[in-house]
C-alpha cells in the first residue's frame, strides 16, 4: 500500500534531474527528447509516492513509475517502467534462460548467468547502477552492482555480481499494474509471455485518451482502394485462408492431461530446436507450451492431476520422450528430445493460439514494411577431411566445401549410422566405427567402443567446421570459422569530450560510408570514415571504422537492432 501522491515543484524536479545525471553515468549523454519521456520539464504530472513502512518511493510521470527511491536518501535508479520507455539510461547487461526464472523470483544475479564472455564484460564500478535484461533485449529487473568489471575478471566471472532492488512482479510492479491507467504499465510484446507465469491479475483499464483515439479511427471513413489492390488483398487473404486450413484444428472437448500432452508435443515438434537446448522447465513451459496450445484453450497445469509442473515433466521423462536434470528450488532441465519415440513420430501439429497471430503479424509486416531491409544469419557446418567419408556415404556427389544445416549433418549422422549398422533399431547405443572414431572422437575413442546417441551427435556436430550465411537483400556472404561481432568503442578525446568508434560492419553487409551518412543525420553529430590497418598477408578492401563524436554506444547499438536487424548479442559494447 501506499501513502498519497505528491506532486513535485518546480524545484524538486530540478534536484531529481540532477541526482538522475548524478547515479546514472549515461543519463546525462541522451538528447533532450528521450529524457522528456520520463522526466518534464514542467513539474505538472509528476509525483512521487511513499511505500506505507518504508523508506521506499518511487517518482511517477503521466501514471508511470519512471524512478524508485530504494533508501529514501535521494539515490535514485529507473524502474523497469523507466527503462522500458528510455532503454539507454544507463548499463544493461543481458542473461541466460537459464537466470532469469531466478530474477524473477526475487534472488540476486550471479556471474554465469550473464550472456558475456569474461574478456568481453564492459567497464563498471562496484556499487553501480545496472539493468539485468532478457535475450530479447527488455529489461526485467534493475539493482547495483557488487563488484567492479576489475574485480570480475580477477575472481574469474564466478560469485554474486548484481543486488536486485526492483523486479518484474515486487510489489512496485503490481502497484503499478493493478492502478496505473497508463499502456505503459503493459508488458511490452516480448515479455507477454511472462504474464501466465508471474500470474499477473487483471490489468487495469487502458487511459480513456486511448478509447478515445480508437473511437475516432472508427468513425474515420477508410479510403478506397483502387479495384486492382482489392483483388490483391482477396488473393492475400485466400492464400492465408489456404495455409491455415493445412493444420487441422481441435475441436473436440480434451482433459487437462490430454491439453498438456498435446500441447507439450506441440512445443517439441513444432517450436524448439536443438540450439535450444538444454532449458529449463518453466522457460520451456512459457515459451514454447502456452503459445502452442490449441485454439480456443487455456493451459493450467493446477487444474490437473500433475498439480506441479515438475510433475508432468517427470512423468514425460520417464515415458522416455525428454531427458531432464533436476535443479535447485525444485526445477528440472530439459536435456534431450527423443525425436524417435512413438508419440513424437506419430504426433500431428495443429492449429495454436499463437498461430493465428503470428499470420497476421507476418501479413501486417508484408503490406506496411514492404521496403524493410532483410536480413538473415544461418549457421553452417562443414565435414572436416575426417568426417567427409560420412557424408560422402550417404550424399551422392557431396563435395568437400558444402555447407550443411545442424539438422541436415545430424540426419545425414543418423543415416550413416543406420547404413553401417552402428546400431540396433530402438537401441540408444552405438558402436563406433573408424570414421566416428576419427572424426567425432578425435581418436580419444578406439574403434569399436559403445558410447550413447546423444554423446555421439554432440561430439559429432562439435567437430564439425562453424560457418556463417549472411544475407541481406539477396546479397550473401560466408564468414569462416567465428563470426565477429560488430564492436562499439567509447573513448575519451581529451577533457571531457569523447568519441564512439564502430567497426566490424562489412562482415554483416552493411556499407561504412552509408552508415556514418545516418548516424550524422540521426544524432545530428559528426560522423567520419577511417580506414583500419590490415594484418600481414591480407588482400582486398581494407576495413573500416565509423567516428562519430559524443558516447553513443547505447544509441547506435539500439540503431542497428532496430534499422538494420542485427541481432543484440551481435554487437559488443566497450568504453575506456
Amino acid at each position: 500500500s501506499c501513502n498519497g501522491n505528491t506532486k513535485l515543484k518546480k524545484a524538486l524536479l530540478k534536484k531529481v534531474r540532477i541526482s538522475a545525471e548524478k547515479s546514472l553515468e549515461l543519463f546525462g549523454d541522451l538528447p533532450a527528447e528521450e529524457t522528456a519521456k520520463i522526466i518534464p520539464t514542467k513539474a505538472e504530472a509528476f509525483e512521487v509516492t511513499k511505500l506505507k513502512g518504508s523508506r521506499v518511493g518511487f517518482y511517477t510521470y503521466k501514471d508511470v513509475p519512471v524512478f524508485i527511491d530504494v533508501n529514501g536518501k535521494g539515490n535514485i535508479i529507473p524502474t523497469v517502467f523507466g527503462m522500458w520507455l528510455c532503454p539507454a539510461q544507463m548499463l544493461v547487461l543481458t542473461v541466460d534462460n537459464g537466470a532469469f526464472p531466478h530474477i524473477l523470483n526475487g534472488a540476486d544475479l550471479m556471474a554465469p548467468g550473464v550472456q558475456l564472455k569474461l574478456e568481453d564484460f564492459p567497464d563498471f564500478d562496484a556499487d553501480q547502477p545496472i539493468g539485468i535484461a532478457v535475450p530479447c533485449g527488455k529489461v526485467i529487473a534493475v539493482g547495483y552492482t557488487l563488484m567492479s568489471s576489475e574485480s570480475l575478471k580477477k575472481n574469474g566471472k564466478t560469485g554474486k555480481l548484481v543486488r536486485v532492488e526492483h523486479y518484474l512482479g515486487d510489489h512496485l510492479f503490481l502497484h503499478a499494474w493493478k492502478t496505473s491507467p497508463s499502456p505503459h504499465c503493459s508488458l511490452p510484446e516480448d515479455l507477454e509471455h511472462l504474464q501466465e507465469l508471474l500470474n499477473l491479475p487483471a490489468r487495469a483499464a487502458i487511459a480513456s485518451e486511448l478509447v478515445e483515439e480508437e473511437e475516432e479511427q472508427k468513425e474515420e471513413p477508410q479510403e478506397e482502394l483502387p479495384a486492382e489492390d482489392e483483388q490483391k488483398d482477396e488473393n492475400n487473404d485466400q492464400e492465408e485462408e489456404e495455409d491455415e486450413e493445412q493444420l487441422p484444428e481441435v475441436r473436440e472437448k480434451l482433459s487437462m492431461e490430454e491439453l498438456l500432452k498435446m500441447s507439450f508435443l506441440q512445443g517439441l515438434k513444432a517450436s524448439i530446436s536443438s540450439d535450444d537446448l538444454p532449458i529449463i522447465g518453466s522457460v520451456f513451459y512459457s515459451l514454447h507450451m502456452q503459445p502452442n496450445r490449441p485454439r480456443g484453450y487455456k493451459l493450467d497445469i493446477k487444474r490437473s492431476s500433475y498439480k506441479k509442473l515438475v510433475r508432468f515433466l517427470q512423468a514425460m521423462a520417464r515415458d522416455e520422450l525428454i531427458t531432464i536434470k533436476p535443479l535447485p528450488k525444485g526445477e528440472v532441465q530439459i536435456l534431450t528430445i527423443n525425436e524417435e519415440h512413438a508419440d513424437y513420430v506419430e504426433f500431428a501439429p495443429y492449429k495454436t493460439e499463437a498461430s493465428k497471430k503470428k499470420a497476421s503479424e507476418s501479413s501486417n509486416s508484408k503490406k506496411s514494411n514492404a521496403d524493410d531491409k532483410s536480413f538473415r544469419i544461418t549457421k553452417l557446418l562443414r565435414p572436416t577431411a575426417d568426417l567427409f567419408p560420412v557424408f560422402s556415404e550417404i550424399i551422392e556427389g557431396a563435395q568437400k566445401t558444402q555447407l550443411y544445416t545442424r539438422k541436415e549433418a545430424v540426419d545425414t549422422l543418423w543415416k550413416y549410422v543406420a547404413l553401417k549398422e552402428c546400431s540396433k533399431a530402438g537401441n540408444r547405443k552405438v558402436e563406433l566405427d573408424t570414421a566416428l572414431s576419427r572424426g567425432a572422437f578425435r581418436k580419444q575413442k578406439k574403434e569399436g567402443e559403445i558410447v550413447t546417441k546423444e554423446e555421439l551427435a554432440t561430439r559429432f556436430v562439435a567437430a564439425l567446421q562453424e560457418n556463417y550465411e549472411i544475407s541481406r537483400d539477396g546479397v550473401i556472404s560466408v564468414v569462416k570459422g567465428c563470426l565477429e561481432p560488430i564492436i562499439s568503442r567509447e573513448e575519451r578525446r581529451g577533457g571531457h569530450k569523447y568519441v564512439t568508434r564502430v567497426k566490424g560492419l562489412e562482415t554483416y553487409l552493411l556499407e561504412p560510408k552509408d552508415i556514418a551518412k545516418e548516424l550524422r543525420k540521426k544524432f545530428a553529430a559528426s560522423a567520419t570514415v577511417s580506414d583500419l590497418p590490415m594484418g600481414k598477408g591480407k588482400g582486398g578492401a581494407a576495413p573500416q571504422e565509423v567516428v562519430i563524436q559524443g558516447k553513443m554506444n547505447h544509441q547506435i547499438k539500439d540503431y542497428l537492432c532496430k534499422q538494420y536487424e542485427i541481432p543484440g548479442k551481435n554487437i559488443e559494447l566497450f568504453s575506456k
